[in-house]
């Protein structure tokens, strides 16, 4: 009777269930994006124990969308691990201060979706539908894997949240401060990586 009494009250109506089946789904196809760009299965690096973080980013660059893991090794050495295009992947130590900044925005970034009625009809936040910029975040927190996403049409990604735009500016402001020919702009940490990686 109790287990029934639990099944009865955790049911789902048919839209949230569809809303939830679309998180997933969107999960499922983020994870695709980035073993695509050859990145090690978040679930496998989780259950080696590695401790990353990752972004994949798409502003309208040609070819593959870039891709970055920044990764506290157990020496706590702090790298950055980016591919683009057919480039071989290039890996830099950069300061430790960045994973700080980076996963003290962990709880907000990988925040679950709630059903809300009221968006019935809209798609969840970060789904792909459109030909503007998206953004993945991928991760192993603690040993748990989280994926969340962001996706605009217009305008570009300064419109995501504040916490999936700082991520987005650490991830690009490291990677661009890599080349000693490029400059990184705070206001426009996407456009500074277009021009710096194009």
């Amino acid at each position: 009777m109790a287990a029934f009494f639990l099944i009865a009250s955790v049911e789902q109506t048919p839209t949230e269930t569809a809303f939830q089946r679309g998180i997933a789904e969107n999960a499922a196809f983020r994870r695709q994006q980035f073993i695509a760009a050859g990145r090690m299965p978040i679930e496998d690096a989780a259950r080696s124990g590695r401790n990353v973080r990752r972004l994949q980013v798409s502003v309208w660059l040609p070819g593959r969308p870039p891709t970055m893991e920044i990764e506290r090794h157990r020496d706590d050495q702090v790298t950055l691990l980016l591919t683009w295009n057919d480039k071989p992947a290039e890996r830099h130590v950069i300061a430790a201060s960045i994973w700080q900044e980076l996963t003290a925005l962990d709880a907000a970034v990988y925040a679950p979706e709630t059903y809300d009625p009221k968006r019935i009809g809209k798609v969840p936040n970060g789904s792909v539908g459109c030909h503007g910029d998206r953004a993945s975040f991928e991760a192993n927190v603690d040993g748990q894997v989280r994926t969340a996403g962001a996706a605009q049409c217009f305008p570009r990604l300064e419109s995501f949240n504040p916490a999936k735009l700082a991520v987005i500016r650490l991830f690009t402001q490291a990677a661009v401060k890599t080349r000693n020919d490029c400059v990184f702009d705070e206001t426009k940490p996407a456009d500074s990586f277009v021009q710096c990686f194009q």
